[in-house]
């Protein structure tokens, strides 16, 4: 049997534990995409109007991060098309701000304009951030990112005016 406090869910693999009572969640940790989520025990998520990451979510994340890689050019410049549509689809807060970079972009901007979702514990959605790789000492995973706020990654975004969902 598998440590309930940390295990890796493949790629493919259906859930391993029941996500269908929100009140459940015990200090699960995911590893999916190398990217780590914790799932930990708390108020119901039923309660709020922005969804809580779960792996029903993760998976609908996956699915449209295939879908959207397969157009011409992604990433580079779909980061609000794709953050719009998710945060319509899936219930997500939608955020424009700005991404810190490393290295000066082409335009020699330090700090370009970005977009992206939360979800209720403002941890970060992103599936266009490894656009900027290239301008980064440490790329990204061409991925979903899910960034959480004690991640270092994290500081790299600094949102302008949130917008609701």
């Amino acid at each position: 049997m598998k440590d309930p406090k940390s295990f890796v869910l493949p790629l493919n693999d259906p859930p391993i534990f029941n996500v269908g009572d929100p009140t459940m969640y015990r200090n699960y940790i995911t590893k999916r995409n190398f990217d780590i989520i914790t799932f930990m025990e708390g108020e119901n998520i039923n309660q709020r109007n922005i969804p809580k990451l779960d792996t029903n979510l993760l998976e609908e994340l996956e699915v449209a991060f295939l879908e959207f890689s397969e157009e011409k050019g992604f990433p580079d410049a779909y980061c609000t098309k794709v953050s719009r549509r998710l945060a319509d689809a899936l219930g997500l807060s939608y955020t424009e701000g700005n991404f810190k970079l490393d290295l000066p972009n082409e335009k020699g901007e330090l700090s370009p304009t970005h977009a992206w979702c939360e979800d209720a514990d403002k941890t970060i959605i992103d599936l266009t951030a490894h656009q900027f790789n290239a301008f980064l000492k440490e790329p990204l995973s061409t991925s979903v990112q899910i960034i959480r706020p004690d991640s270092p990654h994290y500081k790299r975004y600094s949102p302008l005016n949130p917008v609701k969902k």
